[in-house]
């Protein structure tokens, strides 16, 4: 339809439009110049629709949750994508970037191609990878991520602050990151002091024993070795589930559990 009609172009820069396939956009007219006194030209080079159609409308963001605004600073040329209209289209190829709310972040941005947006979605930051010193922490999801809910796992001869903890932050700032809350900590189990103390003075390394610790006994007035050359105890990781506790006061010599150290 566009050849049928033949219309006369002035050659005083008349112009003609080029009609493009739909998902292209003109590169502008076609423009006649003066050639001689009865003929023009079309100067070149000639418009093209290499270019794909660009978007007209901002991104739908009412399906991503966790949205919180445009990005001026992350969008091409710094645009402003709400202000997209057909009369100010956004370019094929360029992007819309965004913010997610606290402890959530966007995993890509709306991509324009051909007249439509890429897919994208807002998603849980994490907490880490469940790892802590001397210990680890095992949750509801393959690893700690923004909502989730977990147990505190400590390694032996180390217990637990807390039993359990959260991945979630309290900062009201765009895309800010979780932490586990409370924040969990295995420390060394303690040994307290000697249980089998009698007829022996002992001299500790702390003033409240944890693993880790030593102590040094000696054989009150009356009292001699069970066992002399064995008075040096260390407070260490408990090898059989006897009482309560992760940890026990061993011999250093041997890693025994002490018992009975001095007899009268």
């Amino acid at each position: 339809e566009y050849v049928k009609p033949y219309v006369k172009v002035s050659a005083a820069n008349g112009t003609r439009e080029l009609l493009c396939q739909e998902g292209r956009i003109s590169s502008g007219p076609f423009v006649c110049h003066v050639h001689s006194r009865y003929f023009g030209f079309w100067s070149t080079p000639y418009p093209n629709c290499d270019e794909p159609t660009g978007c007209s409308y901002p991104p739908d963001y009412n399906g991503v949750m966790g949205f919180t605004f445009f990005d001026l600073e992350g969008s091409s040329d710094g645009r402003d994508c709400a202000d997209i209209t057909p009369q100010q289209p956004l370019r094929h190829g360029r992007h819309c970037a965004f913010k997610c709310g606290p402890g959530l972040q966007a995993n890509s941005t709306f991509l324009c191609e051909v007249g439509s947006y890429s897919a994208v979605e807002c998603m849980r930051r994490s907490c880490g990878d469940g790892s802590i010193d001397n210990g680890h922490v095992a949750c509801d999801t393959p690893f700690p991520l923004m909502d989730s809910q977990c147990s505190v796992h400590c390694d032996d001869g180390y217990t637990a602050t807390v039993p359990s903890t959260n991945c979630t932050t309290n900062d009201f700032e765009a895309e800010a990151p979780p932490e586990l809350t409370p924040m969990p900590r295995c420390v060394p189990s303690p040994c307290g002091n000697f249980t089998y103390g009698e007829g022996a003075t002992l001299i500790y390394s702390s003033p409240r024993p944890a693993l880790g610790d030593t102590a040094t006994a000696t054989c009150d007035k009356g009292y001699e070795p069970v066992r002399p050359g064995y008075m040096d105890l260390k407070c260490g990781i408990k090898m059989q589930a006897i009482g309560i506790g992760n940890a026990e006061w061993q011999l250093s010599r041997t890693g025994e559990r002490a018992g009975l150290l001095c007899t009268p």
